[in-house]
């Protein structure tokens, strides 16, 4: 049957040019003969494909013919309502002249595969067997797909190294699930995601390598070029999975810098089949695809997002266009069991580590210090064995049930709340209660007006209250009229497992009415914590280990007498008070420790806080 599609002025925008585009193995005819456009020509870039000059009046009808083992779908562009093969044009002359030098979208003809006949999925695949999909514009492998000249040529190479990597497995490629990592220097890493992996048979497993770049600084500086280059290898990969093989039922899961292209490629109307998840999102990603954090949340009909509260991207204030420099970072603090922890940034809580993996790091734990040169100075930050990080969300049962379900039978804008990462009592929400825990202070006081001056600090652990309420822990305080150094306290405490750790310091006259607390000779007097650890029972394992809180000399990379609250890359921050934070580099004593400094007078103070998560 013959369908004739009016084109008016406004419809037509590229007269002049209408390029034809076979999708999968088929070709694109002409009624007239003079407008075929082979596969072959189209692969080769030729100008009756690309160009398809239109000259005069524009009447043509196009037919769609598919390759043997393929079938014609539908058209794109034009044409979409038209269920048969054939779409037909009728253009008056002057309607053509009128835009001369213009281009329209190519009229794009669909093939898909005849349904292969094959056994069913008997294979249940593990994490060992996921397939890195290496679609890297600058990747140094041999073979690499992604550095071919036209999309045709990528899908082709994509399609024969996922059919030769299961070709014991056949009958599995009919589902997919997607990884795409949150890095460039990953190179297609999926150990974020092995915790979604499925004991069942049924599903075929890919990660996504977009970028290889060996050079960190490079990657660090030009933090788009990663979501770039994620954004045009899931999209090349997609279009592979859609067109050269038979309706699979495609699933996608986006992390961290991985999560932006997969939100925004979930707004495709051609992806509108394929369901997507993004993760650990980058605040860079346009606000309306992302969740605040602490939520689960449906935005669109194909397109389900999350972040923990206590995640880094809340604070990434990079906008939707994203920088990396200058950094303006709010984090929270870090924990580590005692003696072993470090990091590169102060920003690693779980943003790259406990969502998806159940897996350990040799050469990258964490540490509380919230500080970049902990790494290599200090030995506390330095765990010989690495850190196992464990997935609290997809790693929960009931978590990966009510994403599930929320994809399949939510509402658009439906949402819950999942809180803070870290130790879970039960159930895909946080832990809102406190644990008891014996602790140990390590601290020091330096008082230049010895006698006539107090100095009073103390510590306060209190509960955060973002969504769920909880209970503030213990406050523990200590004074001292003389100098000391070097002393130790101990107790039993209440710990909040997401909190505001509290530090304040205070001077108080006690000489009686002729007072000699004041500014004595311009001298300063300093309040020391060189450490403060807590050892308690693990709610989720059982398992009795030690948190420092305070410690693995944070803040070494701000010299003094530079102050240490508020500035870039630190975790605390202050609250009031002329005092001020600062770490005890030399001449200061002692040199390994936090110091509240401030002028010695009645009344004089300083109050500081950063957020700590007990997470493992």
């Amino acid at each position: 049957m013959r369908f004739i599609l009016a084109i008016t002025l406004v419809g037509l925008l590229a007269a002049c040019e209408h390029p034809l585009e076979p999708v999968g193995e088929g070709d694109i005819l002409s009624a007239s003969g003079d407008r075929d456009c082979l596969l072959e020509d189209y692969r080769a870039g030729k100008d009756n494909c690309m160009v398809n000059k239109v000259v005069h009046a524009y009447k043509e009808t196009y037919y769609a013919q598919p390759r043997p083992g393929w079938r014609f779908e539908r058209w794109e562009n034009q044409c979409e309502h038209i269920e048969t093969n054939e779409c037909s044009f009728d253009v008056p002359d002057v309607d053509v002249r009128k835009v001369w030098g213009k281009k329209m979208e190519p009229l794009r003809a669909i093939f898909t595969r005849e349904p292969e006949e094959h056994a069913s999925c008997d294979t249940a695949f593990s994490a060992d067997d996921i397939y890195i999909v290496d679609l890297s514009p600058d990747s140094e492998a041999p073979g690499a797909c992604g550095i071919l000249n036209s999309r045709e040529q990528v899908a082709t190479c994509v399609e024969r190294k996922i059919r030769s990597r299961f070709a014991d497995s056949p009958g599995c490629l009919g589902e997919f699930d997607v990884f795409v990592p949150g890095t460039n220097q990953e190179n297609g890493d999926y150990k974020q995601f092995t915790a979604i992996v499925d004991d069942n048979p049924g599903r075929t497993y890919l990660s996504l390598q977009y970028a290889y770049e060996p050079n960190l600084l490079e990657d660090t500086i030009d933090y788009d070029k990663g979501v770039t280059n994620a954004g045009n290898a899931l999209d090349d990969l997609l279009y592979t999975l859609r067109t050269r093989f038979d309706s699979p039922v495609v699933r996608v899961y986006g992390h961290s810098k991985g999560s932006d292209p997969v939100a925004r490629l979930s707004q495709r109307a051609q992806y509108s089949d394929v369901q997507f998840f993004a993760f650990a999102q980058a605040a860079r990603t346009p606000s309306d695809l992302r969740a605040s954090p602490g939520y689960m949340k449906k935005l669109s009909d194909n397109l389900v997002v999350f972040t923990w509260q206590n995640d880094e991207v809340k604070y990434y204030t990079g906008g939707d266009k994203g920088t990396q420099f200058p950094e303006t970072w709010g984090f929270p603090g870090f924990v580590n069991q005692a003696g072993g922890g470090q990091t590169l940034y102060p920003m690693r809580i779980d943003h790259h580590n406990n969502y998806g993996g159940s897996y350990q790091k040799k050469d990258f734990p964490y540490c509380a210090a919230g500080n970049k040169s902990a790494m290599g100075i200090t030995s506390e930050c330095r765990l010989r064995d690495g850190v196992r990080y464990l997935p609290y969300f997809w790693g929960n049962a009931e978590c990966k049930m009510m994403v599930y379900d929320m994809m399949e039978n939510g509402d658009i804008g439906d949402q819950h709340y999942i809180g803070y990462s870290g130790p879970r009592a039960g159930g895909c929400r946080d832990t809102v209660s406190t644990v008891t825990a014996r602790y140990t202070l390590k601290y020091s006081i330096n008082i230049a007006d010895q006698d006539d001056c107090k100095y009073h600090m103390e510590l306060g652990l209190r509960g955060r209250t973002s969504g769920n309420r909880r209970d503030n822990g213990s406050t523990i305080k200590w004074s001292s009229t003389r100098d000391t150094y070097n002393r130790t306290k101990t107790g039993t405490i209440q710990v909040p497992l997401h909190m505001t750790l509290n530090w304040k310091a205070r001077m108080e006259d006690v000489s009686g009415r002729f007072s000699k607390c004041i500014n004595y000779a311009g001298a300063k007097s300093e309040g020391y914590i060189h450490y403060f650890r807590v050892t308690f029972r693990h709610p989720g394992t059982g398992s009795t280990v030690t948190r420092t809180l305070i410690g693995n000399q944070e803040g070494i990379e701000y010299m003094w007498p530079q102050k240490l609250a508020g500035k870039n890359n630190v975790a605390w921050r202050k609250s009031r008070g002329d005092w001020d934070l600062h770490f005890g580099l030399p001449p200061s004593y002692p040199a390994d420790a936090l110091m509240i400094k401030g002028s010695t007078k009645d009344k004089s103070s300083g109050e500081f806080y950063k957020w700590v998560h007990l997470v493992d």
